[in-house]
């Protein structure tokens, strides 16, 4: 924001800063396209087709910037479509030119509609209502604004009837696509998935931010500023570490169980949480002030009167329907009502606006203000579009970067700019004479010419290159990879260009070339026609064309340098196969070294591009004497400073977790060994993060499992020891207490040194009692905590406890109930009493069948296991049959590497009945999935059996 609002001072300037936005956003949008058809080429985790999430990972992150930049699309579509109708030179340009906006505008919104995000489309027709609402205002349409008016309330009609059921509309609600809108007023209001998980995460805000005990580090030290948490927040990013104990443990039916919230999906409680009740009313000031400022500038705001209008409404409307929609719904809508009142009544007064009788002499704004008014009335679109959005999801990084800088701009136009000073005039508006124009483009000829031949040339085209060629170094860093392992640079980018994955081998495709095509041609084409439009129009047509080719094939020549660079490397990656840790950290190291060059490369572009629009700014005023010694010392200062910066807190931190990503994916292939030096590779480049001292931790302790006794009790010290490092750097953070219990568990499990695993049993008790202190909902801790009780201390009476707990907070996890029959067969085992044996294996199966029910209706994380549980209850018991039902659910479900033991019990209870047809086939099973060690005992029962 202030960089663009202390340098942005020409009109130029402000336009070819909407051109980067309109350029960037066409490839984004076409690979959203790719996606949907199955062209995309890159291996995503998750699905990507029936909701598109573009180069983002998340359907909604990519909903949310395009809908911003769609905005300014639609203003530039407007401003050439303005100029097709006006203007008689160059008609063919300007056709050409609206053209390349229509077909920007449309594959904008197609991306937007494949993303299936309601938040997004939400703000899009918002957008939308008002970008066509103010654009009829400032050209004195009346018939346009009610039309507009009209067809926003229609639109508001038919997404209400979409969403009640039984009307003639329900058939549309199962349409692919309007589906899920038909499900907004259902999301809202919590009865679906996703919007369960926004109100409940909403609830657990609202608890956080009213009066409360103070949150306790786990050595027990109170929270001091908790009696000014309401008005001051949590601090920004600290949700994740100041929500686990108001964690409702319904939202762990839902998501992940061991997930917390980092953001509530709603900017009014985000701000509130992270900056409290003052923060929340700077950001609504900040918001009101912007649509204030921009309607009086856009001339709709011109007396107290009105001023005081806007207010009232915007502000009172914001004010009744949060009053309204809490006394309906509960505090947890506040974050939604507040918001909403306050957009319907900036409706309100523009429809008031609309309709108040007017002068009929008033003057149509000259052209210079309606390219200014044009601007404006885009980027206030793209803000309101963004206000709706954030308050159905998240505002990310490039949202807030772009309501940023867009709002610096707005200052620009509105404040700083003036008029005079702005650029030539626009084209004339609709009835302008057609001398007039002429005369205009020979003024301009006359201005064109003074300039020289060798500027009208060569500037626009440096300047094209500078906008486009970023995109397409950043499109082929994005795509190009080599994961044949090539040796040739030339072949790793044909390959990515031309070739699809799949799982029978690779298919010729060429959507990602096509879509570098259209970021090439069309985005370069643009960036020149909207650089050199004042010149272009008296320049000779062959000149013009020179001028274009000149710049698409410079744009060509600098992307295939860094393309041959990026590629080069990634053959040099593909050549080294690491064989020992040593050459495995350098095989990482240059993976991560990608990322240096992309940022090097970006960096030579960005100083050439710098030169170029020296040339392009007007000649400075003759200084009567240099620039004084402060002036040196900043400009060479701040570029290091700029630099050391850049690289300390953006590239190191995201080589990182490159390395990281490395690291975890060998952890989980079961290589602990190679995946510590990554780890702590990570950890070099990012020692402030406590995330991975926790997987580096992690690593140490899985490594234990598979080194001799006495190396183990070593690598345990050294995983206590960076699980303890990253607690100190994240206290409130309930994993690092948690991992801490569980390696003590484990390692008193381990352990053969009886003092020692007491020792280490009680260590775990601890952690435990601080973790479910600081997540006292967390329905899994307390699961971990009652099983250590029960395993290690011999508390039965403790785990009990610890499991009925768990069963009072979340009993539809299925996990709990598996513990709990474990719990009564072990007593069972224990009674002396054969009555009060029966009983206790009587509740165990009651346990293990309940798990099972809980299981079936919901999401099952331990089927399996209770399975076991109740064929073991019916071994226990002798009862024969059901044991045989219940091992051969097991068997169907697949219990891995204990499959053996599985048929091994089969065999022998089929053994029992006399079914030793039955008994051999099982046997046989068990003797060809069993280890090595086990198949000679395994052969000599099965050589017993009669």
């Amino acid at each position: 924001f202030a960089v663009v609002a202390a340098n942005l001072r020409r009109r130029a300037q402000v336009e070819r800063l909407i051109t980067v936005v309109v350029i960037t956003s066409l490839p984004i949008s076409v690979y959203g396209l790719l996606q949907r058809y199955r062209l995309d080429p890159l291996p995503w985790g998750g699905d990507t087709v029936e909701r598109v999430t573009g180069h983002m990972g998340n359907a909604i992150f990519l909903a949310a910037y395009l809908i911003m930049a769609a905005m300014l699309v639609l203003g530039r579509l407007v401003t050439a479509f303005r100029a097709v109708m006006t203007s008689s030179e160059r008609l063919p340009l300007h056709t050409a030119r609206a053209a390349v906006y229509v077909f920007i505008f449309a594959v904008n919104l197609v991306a937007i509609w494949f993303t299936q995000s309601r938040g997004p489309q939400l703000g899009l027709l918002a957008g939308l209502f008002f970008f066509f609402v103010l654009l009829a205002l400032h050209y004195r349409q009346r018939w346009l604004v009610i039309t507009t008016i009209a067809l926003g309330a229609a639109a508001g009609a038919f997404i209400l009837a979409l969403n009640i059921p039984n009307t003639p509309l329900s058939p549309l609600a199962e349409v692919r696509g309007l589906n899920r809108l038909a499900r907004v007023f259902d999301e809202i209001q919590g009865n679906t998935g996703t919007g369960r998980v926004r109100v409940l995460i909403w609830t657990g805000v609202v608890e956080m931010m009213t009066p409360h005990a103070p949150l306790e580090t786990p050595d027990g030290q109170p929270d001091v500023w908790n009696a000014f948490r309401p008005l001051v927040g949590y601090g920004p990013e600290a949700m994740l570490i100041g929500y686990n104990r108001f964690y409702p443990p319904e939202l762990g039916q839902l998501e992940a169980r061991n997930a917390s919230p980092d953001r509530s999906h709603n900017e009014t409680f985000d701000a509130l949480a992270f900056t409290g009740v003052l923060g929340l009313l700077a950001q609504l000031s900040l918001f009101v002030l912007i649509f204030y400022l921009s309607l009086k500038w856009l001339g709709l705001i011109t007396s107290p009167t009105s001023r005081n209008v806007f207010l009232g409404l915007v502000l009172g409307g914001g004010l009744v329907s949060t009053v309204g929609f809490v006394a309906w719904q509960g505090p947890q809508f506040f974050g939604v009502s507040l918001p909403f009142g306050m957009v319907l009544g900036l409706i309100v007064f523009l429809a008031l606006y609309a309709l108040r009788p007017r002068a009929s002499d008033e003057p149509e704004p000259p052209a210079l203000e309606t390219w200014r008014a044009l601007t404006l009335i885009s980027l206030f679109a793209a803000i309101v579009a963004h206000f709706t959005e954030i308050h159905f999801g998240i505002a990310i990084a490039s949202t807030r970067t772009h309501f940023w800088v867009f709002l610096g701009v707005m200052l620009v136009l509105g404040h700083l700019l003036p008029p005079d000073r702005a650029a030539a005039p626009e084209p004339p508006p609709p009835g302008a004479t057609a001398s007039k124009t002429a005369r205009a483009g020979r003024r301009r000829a006359a201005e064109a010419g003074r300039s020289g031949p060798a500027d009208e040339l060569f500037t626009p085209a440096g300047l094209a290159v500078g906008m486009t060629a970023p995109v397409l170094l950043t499109l082929g860093f994005n795509y190009i990879n080599n994961p044949s392992r090539s040796t040739d640079a030339l072949t790793v980018i044909a390959n990515a260009l031309t070739l699809l994955p799949m799982s029978g081998g690779n298919r010729p495709s060429f959507g990602i070339l096509g879509l570098v095509l259209l970021a090439w041609l069309m985005g370069g084409a643009l960036a020149y026609i909207e650089e050199g439009r004042e010149t272009l129009r008296a320049a000779a047509p062959t000149r013009w064309l020179a001028g274009l080719a000149a710049a698409l094939g410079l744009t060509f020549l600098v992307t295939a340098l860094a393309w041959l660079l990026h590629a080069g490397l990634l053959v040099q990656i593909a050549g080294v196969v690491p064989q020992t840790i040593e050459e495995l950290r350098a095989s990482v190291g240059m993976v991560a070294g990608v990322l240096t060059l992309y940022y090097g490369l970006l960096l030579a572009l960005g100083l050439s591009w710098s030169w170029v629009l020296t040339l392009d700014r007007p000649a400075p005023a003759r200084a009567r004497s240099g620039p004084s010694g402060a002036a040196w010392l900043t400009a060479v200062a701040l570029p290091l400073v700029a630099v050391l910066a850049s690289v300390n807190l953006n590239l190191q931190v995201i080589q990182a977790d490159v390395i990281y990503k490395t690291g975890l994916q060998l952890d989980e292939q079961g290589q602990p060994q190679a995946a510590i030096p990554l780890f702590q590779e990570t950890l070099r480049l990012a020692p402030s993060q406590d995330f991975y001292y926790l997987f580096l931790g992690r690593s140490y302790l899985n490594a234990s499992g598979a080194v001799a006794a006495e190396q183990r009790d070593a690598l345990f010290r050294t995983a206590e020891a960076e699980l303890q490092k990253a607690r100190r750097l994240n206290p409130l953070n309930t994993d690092h207490t948690a991992n801490l219990a569980r390696l003590n568990r484990q390692w008193a499990l381990l352990t053969t040194d009886a003092a020692l695993r007491a020792d280490r049993a009680r260590q775990s008790d601890e952690f435990y009692r601080q973790a479910t202190r600081l997540s006292p909902n967390n329905a899994g801790l307390w699961n971990e905590w009652g099983l250590l009780a029960l395993q290690l201390l011999d508390d039965p009476a403790a785990a009990q406890a610890h499991l009925e707990q768990s069963l009072a907070l979340d009993p539809e996890f299925d996990q709990t109930y598996w513990y709990l029959g474990d719990l009564y067969q072990t007593l069972a085992r224990r009674a002396g009493d054969a009555a009060e044996q029966k009983a206790l294996y009587d509740k165990a199966l009651e346990a293990y069948q309940q798990g099972i029910t809980v299981g079936q209706a919901g999401r099952s994380t331990s089927a399996l296991n209770l399975r076991l549980g109740m064929a073991s209850v019916y071994v226990a018991t002798q009862q024969t049959q059901p044991a045989i039902d219940a091992y051969l659910q097991v068997a169907q479900l697949n219990a891995g590497v204990n499959q053996w033991q599985v048929f091994r019990a089969l065999s022998e209870l089929f053994r029992q009945v006399g079914d030793l047809v039955q008994a051999r086939l099982y046997g046989q099973q068990a003797l060809d999935a069993a280890p090595e060690a086990e198949k000679a005992a395994l052969q000599a029962w099965l050589s017993a059996l009669p």
